[in-house]
């Protein structure tokens, strides 16, 4: 079972998204994120709850680097990003036994570098494929919590400046690793050239 207090911590960060507090959002996020992180024992199993809580706790410190970002606060948006890959890196180094999830772990660390600016975002995405190259299922996989999730930030970000992305696109990741991650690169790349608030 996720935590009470993260989901009610980012059910109000959400809010506050919604309403373009988007400082204060991530204030909120961030607080889910260590509540979410708090829950988190082992994600390398589908169904676990801990797994659930990983992919919350990420996809928090994700909206609240992204939301800092449109609010011109650079640094705190780069801070949660290398909060989120050492994160990641733990869970995938130490904890995960499944090649998907490694993926997917794989595929964060890059969505925060690409917000914060630093490393090689495409190399990190390109590593992501090469985990997922041996991993069948592809649907399967997509319809877990931690891959829902960890998408979820973008397709948020997108649709509150009216770039919604098609729902036709969407499905077709459903099918293809590759294509999920193409996709989550080449929308972050745009949404991050958007003019901040």
């Amino acid at each position: 079972m996720t935590s009470k207090a993260g989901s009610e911590y980012r059910d109000r960060a959400e809010d506050l998204q919604t309403e373009g507090e988007l400082k204060e959002a991530s204030q909120y996020f961030t607080l889910a994120a260590y509540e979410y992180l708090g829950d988190c024992e082992y994600p390398g199993g589908r169904g676990l709850s801990s797994a659930i809580s990983l992919g919350d706790a990420i996809y928090c410190l994700q909206s609240a680097a992204t939301n800092y970002y449109r609010a011109g606060l650079q640094d705190r948006a780069e801070n949660r990003c290398r909060q989120g890959i050492l994160v990641c890196r733990d869970f995938r180094e130490n904890r995960s036994t499944y090649r998907a999830i490694d993926g997917v772990l794989t595929e964060c660390i890059a969505d925060f570098e690409l917000i914060a600016g630093i490393g090689d975002p495409t190399a990190t995405y390109e590593d992501a494929v090469s985990y997922y190259q041996d991993v069948d299922e592809a649907v399967q996989w997509q319809s877990e919590p931690i891959f829902q999730s960890t998408l979820h930030f973008l397709l948020s970000w997108a649709s509150d400046i009216g770039e919604s992305i098609d729902q036709s696109e969407q499905l077709e990741v459903l099918d293809s690793f590759e294509k999920r991650v193409e996709l989550k690169e080449e929308t972050l790349s745009m949404l991050l050239g958007e003019n901040v608030d």
